[in-house]
């Protein structure tokens, strides 16, 4: 329901800053008019005092892998990459206290509360949190001419709940009347860790040997994933069309053993060294303090490549998107690629960068470069990858919510992290919760960590890839994969009482899949069996009333028939 005390607070604030405001169904929409940004370029559209010290509070980053929890004057970083860290620099001063774009959760007096971001299309709206508990909404204008027309508006709610799968459920719901629903489907396949076939200190392994290997012991599984050429700058490909031959090779291998080619590849930033950089430097993103340079991005990766310096495509140059419509068009319609991995994508929002037209902002560049491959590949899988969360709104079948396969590194701050973007899933996106590795350097330290990720994979269960040669796969480990497939054609919805819950239901018609996580480092988790009840994973029955012990960061799966 709607905060109403902190909703009106909230619109006396936008009367007393003179911003235009509308307010409908429990969304603001908020247009800053004429309004001059400070020096750096922020607005203040808020300022209140929304929690006292010691209370609990989330806050969701700009991009996929930034994350905060904790109290009020004691916060706890969980991601793997803060956005006050360079690129994206969300704050605009050193000394700025926790940032976060999106929403923000907080628990203070019996409820839950949230303030959020239902949209963002232009500007990068997002919160700060002070040690004393005061709350202010900012906007990241840059400095762009701003008007009050309707694509320079952002909506924002205020909501309570008494749980905070509840809260989560209706920010979902309200966002998805803005940005539209994800494609309904599973996508499973083979991803290869390696570019282009060519494993690192193994043998060479084809396109067609993978996906005839999957085929033959997984007929389920659709995808097989290949990279951008070796040897080549990364984003030369965009012009330099000659590169189509290899990948056209390795796409028709993966087509003739029955399987669907997907692609891997950064498209939004380019190599300083390529020839789009070298010989089009007018279709890169401009430096905003050097005026008439371009843009660079120092030590980066662009698709698995470590590039000195990288430079961003600039969308609002009708040759760029002329040019890239062309190569993703011709990957998708000639090549037969049906799934797109785009990565890198938070570079792409980085702050410093100046597009030619000048009141296009990073946010409207960002979605107009994916907005011009999404037209060019209609009917394909887009997934996005190292993602700015909210600009990506409506703009991909799926999210990458891990940064790595190998879930036994740092193995509890990924998973809640992972655990916490729940919400999203089958609402805003489908979630790659990460691809399972059973063997080889990738894989989990033990049997433990493993039995963790295929949970995690099992709760999501939406999309579900592998990176192992299929001919190396254990009888065991295809029961797992099929075991997560199976989950994922089934539909089922899932319950906790909230995203730290220790059981995670999945639940439909016909069955319930009990999922237990262990997220203590060191106290076992006892779990009492009911009656009727199986090991999910080998369909063995289990002795009612007995007990089963997991160890810390370890996880157990259970299922029983609801109408057994």
């Amino acid at each position: 329901m709607l905060d109403k005390d902190f909703a009106g607070r909230f619109r006396e604030e936008l009367v007393t800053r003179h911003i235009v405001f509308d307010e409908d169904e429990g969304e603001f929409t908020v247009s800053p008019g004429s309004l001059v940004s400070d020096e750096d370029g922020f607005v203040c559209i808020f300022e209140a005092l929304a929690a006292e010290k010691g209370d609990i509070f989330q806050l969701e980053g700009f991009q996929v892998h930034s994350r905060y929890v904790g109290s009020v004057g004691e916060p706890l970083f969980i991601g793997s990459l803060k956005d006050s860290d360079p690129p994206l620099l969300a704050a605009h001063h050193t000394d700025d206290p926790v940032c976060s774009f999106g929403y923000v959760i907080y628990y203070n007096d019996d409820l839950w509360h949230l303030a959020g971001f239902t949209s963002i299309g232009k500007y990068s709206g997002f919160f700060q949190i002070y040690e004393t508990g005061l709350m202010r909404i900012m906007l990241d204008t840059e400095n762009v001419s701003m008007h009050p027309d309707e694509s320079d508006r952002e909506t924002l709610v205020f909501l309570q709940a008494k749980s905070t799968s509840d809260l989560m459920g209706e920010f979902a719901e309200m966002i998805e009347r803005h940005h539209g629903r994800i494609p309904d489907g599973s996508f499973t396949g083979c991803r290869l860790p390696y570019s282009a076939g060519k494993p690192e200190g193994g043998s060479s392994v084809s396109g067609a040997s993978a996906a005839g290997e999957m085929k033959s012991r997984l007929g389920s599984f659709r995808f097989v994933e290949l990279g951008e050429p070796d040897g080549n700058e990364p984003g030369s490909w965009i012009m330099e069309h000659g590169y189509l031959s290899g990948i056209e090779s390795m796409a028709k291998e993966i087509a003739g053993a029955g399987a669907v080619p997907a692609f891997r590849c950064s498209p939004l930033a380019v190599s300083m060294k390529s020839a789009v950089a070298m010989l089009h430097s007018d279709w890169l993103v401009k430096s905003l303090i050097d005026p008439g340079t371009p843009f660079e991005i120092d030590n980066v990766a662009l698709a698995g490549t470590d590039v000195p310096a990288a430079g961003i495509l600039d969308f609002s140059n009708p040759e760029v998107c002329e040019a890239v419509a062309g190569v993703f068009r011709t990957l998708h319609e000639r090549l037969g690629i049906g799934y797109f991995r785009l990565e890198s994508l938070s570079l792409a929002c980085a702050r410093g960068g100046a597009s030619v037209n000048g009141s296009f902002t990073r946010i409207d560049n960002y979605r107009k470069g994916l907005e011009t491959i999404e037209k060019a590949v209609s009917g394909a899988v887009v997934e996005l990858c190292d993602a700015p969360l909210w600009p990506s709104l409506g703009l991909g079948s799926v999210l990458s919510v891990s940064d790595s396969g190998s879930l036994h590194e740092d193995l509890l701050r990924r998973a809640r992290l992972l655990a916490q973007r729940r919400w999203m899933d089958g609402n805003l996106w489908l979630i790659d919760a990460g691809p399972i590795t059973f063997s080889g350097p990738s894989a989990p330290e033990d049997e433990g960590d493993r039995s963790f990720a295929a949970a995690l994979a099992l709760v999501f269960r939406s999309v579900l890839f592998f990176t192992d040669s299929p001919s190396e796969l254990r009888d065991e480990d295809i029961r797992i994969l099929e075991k997560i497939r199976e989950a994922a054609l089934a539909r089922y919805n899932t319950s906790a009482i909230d995203e730290m819950s220790r059981c995670i239901k999945l639940e439909n018609d016909d069955r319930v899949i009990n999922v237990y996580f262990n997220w203590s480092e060191n106290r076992p988790l006892r779990i009492r069996i009911l009656p009727d009840t199986r090991n999910f994973w080998t369909d063995e029955p289990l002795e009612a009333d007995s007990y089963v012990t997991v160890e810390g960061f370890g996880a157990f799966v259970t299922v029983r028939d609801v109408h057994a």
